[in-house]
């Protein structure tokens, strides 16, 4: 174990906070959203009273592998493509 130093523990409080503040943004963005996509009601795009838009809804596809298909219908095959990749994950307790 290491001893840390008062800079490091000031890191770790701040580190929290802005842990804390991001969940709230995450949630505050949500409800923003939300509200615009009530107003849109359906429409891709928000107008001004002067007609500029500002508001735009687009779709974006995304693809995927379906891992649990895959390894149920291939095994052997989802064996040879699986990766394991670890990561380092920093947990503070003040």
């Amino acid at each position: 174990m290491t001893l840390l130093s008062q800079a490091a523990i000031d890191a770790a409080t701040e580190l929290q906070d802005v842990r804390r503040t991001s969940g709230q943004l995450r949630r505050r963005e949500d409800e923003l959203k939300k509200i615009l996509y009530d107003e849109l009601d359906g429409d891709t795009k928000g107008l001004l009273a002067s007609g500029l838009p500002i508001v735009e809804i687009t779709e974006q596809v995304r693809r995927t592998v379906n891992a649990s298909k895959l390894e149920a219908m291939w095994p052997d095959i989802f064996e040879k493509v699986l990766e394991e990749k670890t990561s380092r994950v920093l947990k503070i307790s003040l």
